[in-house]
């Protein structure tokens, strides 16, 4: 789902950091979803077990972060 749905960029903060100062990134790993023009949807940060990122796909997939907390949205499914 990632690959197919969504726009994955890794960015190793210890040779530029300057994506890492715009965004506010303090903690790695981090994961963060832009909206197409660059507006911040969501961070998670620190690992997550691959079933949980899954459901968090889908969410951001979804649109659902426009309706619903993510902590609401993880205890439906």
């Amino acid at each position: 789902m990632l690959k197919k749905d969504f726009i994955y960029v890794r960015v190793n903060v210890d040779k530029t950091d300057d994506l890492a100062r715009l965004y506010g990134v303090r903690g790695f790993p981090s994961s963060w979803f832009l909206e197409s023009a660059g507006a911040r949807v969501m961070e998670v940060p620190g690992y997550v077990d691959k079933s949980v990122f899954k459901k968090v796909l889908q969410y951001v997939k979804g649109g659902y972060y426009k309706s619903t907390d993510i902590n609401a949205y993880l205890k439906k499914k």
